[in-house]
């Protein structure tokens, strides 16, 4: 991870370039506020084990570390996980839910940095069914 800013007149963006050898990421990322979250998974080359996986959380914007955080990357186990589904619970944090291939589901909080504004609904659509 680079902490310097992104020159975007000099660059088209940023890219991540995982570190184990096989490790690919074959979700969709989720986004909450400025930071992206994904899930990568490196499988075992016996397929009767599942494999390892790790749960990344990079400031959208700089491909950095979120503020406040001092890691991008955390290790979920020894087992394949599915894509972060986000939740926000009533205390206001983000938490993300993962899906393991052992049949069990982990949370993890989602460091979000401060903002100045709140979520709140830009626009709505009425469905009418007949």
């Amino acid at each position: 991870v680079d902490p310097d800013p992104l020159e975007w007149s000099k660059t088209s963006g940023w890219y991540v370039d995982l570190n184990t050898s096989g490790e690919r990421v074959v979700t969709d990322p989720a986004i909450a506020h400025t930071t992206v979250v994904f899930v990568s998974n490196v499988p075992n080359s016996n397929p009767c084990l599942p494999g390892t996986s790790h749960l990344f959380q990079f400031d959208l914007v700089s491909g950095s570390y979120v503020a406040g955080a001092t890691d991008v990357s955390d290790r979920i186990g020894d087992t394949l996980a599915t894509r972060p589904v986000l939740i926000k619970l009533p205390s206001g944090k983000i938490v993300a839910l993962i899906r393991k291939s052992d049949g069990t589901t982990t949370a993890r909080e989602v460091p979000t940095p401060p903002s100045g504004g709140s979520i709140r609904r830009l626009s709505w659509r009425e469905l009418n069914y007949r």
